[in-house]
């Protein structure tokens, strides 16, 4: 198989968490950029901790990308600033893909 683009990586991971989450999951990836902005990476992951698989859409990117290591949340609130802004970045990246097919799911 040829490599993939960062971007194509990045899409086939929001997509195959998308396609079968409930309504509800929509939603809240929708919302997921707009939240971040607003109020940062680690009160976002607080929001969501209990929205399982919203956290666990997050957890699993940066994860993938050896961001963090267990528990994203308690990785993030313990690490340096520049693992924050990184994780942040990467988040932000995969949260306007979760938000499009999200809207493309919901039609």
């Amino acid at each position: 198989m040829a490599n993939k683009t960062l971007e194509q990586e990045i899409a086939k991971f929001a997509y195959e968490k998308v396609k079968n989450s409930s309504e509800n999951d929509k939603r809240n990836f929708k919302k997921l950029p707009a939240l971040i902005i607003t109020n940062g990476l680690i009160p976002t992951l607080a929001y969501y901790k209990e929205e399982r698989n919203i956290y666990e859409a997050i957890s699993d990117w940066l994860k993938n990308k050896k961001l963090i290591e267990g528990d994203a949340l308690n990785y993030l609130l313990n690490s340096h600033s520049e693992t924050l802004r990184r994780a942040t970045l990467e988040v932000l990246k995969l949260s306007e893909y979760l938000k499009r097919f999200s809207e493309i799911e919901g039609e």
